[in-house]
């Protein structure tokens, strides 16, 4: 059975490996516990993890308010996977991106900055300058009352037949 994850404060990380063993890291980052969590590979929320990646990648609006290495893709919900390619590659020299899967209606902005610095930190993956400016935007952005971002979304994406 694949858990429910609940976006209402929390936003997890998700990258595979570098070694390309086929394992993969979930990080968990929640305001309410304040700070960043390993999931375990039993965790059931981590299949939910991947169900939500799926789904939004196949049916989320593209949502291009961040530029370089960071691509976004959102529902009318909120519900939204954020690409970042970091400049590191795998073993096999190959772009390894880092996905954040979050809503953008209750994520907080100190989630995406924190988001931000561990991508660097525990998964060990250096990312290019330039995006620190559209992370930061993002961060700015999650201060907006709801109906702005929502405003923002309405205006802004794109579906994926426009792409």
């Amino acid at each position: 059975m694949t858990a429910k994850l609940d976006f209402s404060g929390d936003a997890f990380l998700y990258a595979q490996a570098l070694d390309n063993s086929g394992k993969s890291e979930c990080w968990h980052i929640s305001d309410r516990a304040a700070g960043l969590r390993l999931l375990e590979p039993e965790d059931v929320r981590r299949r939910a993890i991947q169900d939500s990646i799926d789904k939004l990648q196949a049916t989320g609006r593209n949502w291009p308010i961040f530029g370089g290495g960071i691509t976004c893709r959102v529902s009318w919900s909120g519900d939204c996977v954020i690409n970042f390619r970091p400049t590191t590659r795998d073993a096999d020299g190959r772009i390894s991106p880092v996905l954040l899967i979050c809503n953008v209606f209750s994520t907080q902005e100190n989630q995406i900055l924190l988001a931000w610095e561990s991508i660097k930190t525990y998964l060990r993956r250096e990312l290019a300058q330039e995006d620190k400016s559209a992370v930061t935007h993002l961060a700015r952005m999650l201060r907006w009352p709801q109906w702005l971002i929502f405003l923002n979304i309405l205006i802004f994406s794109r579906s994926l037949k426009n792409d």
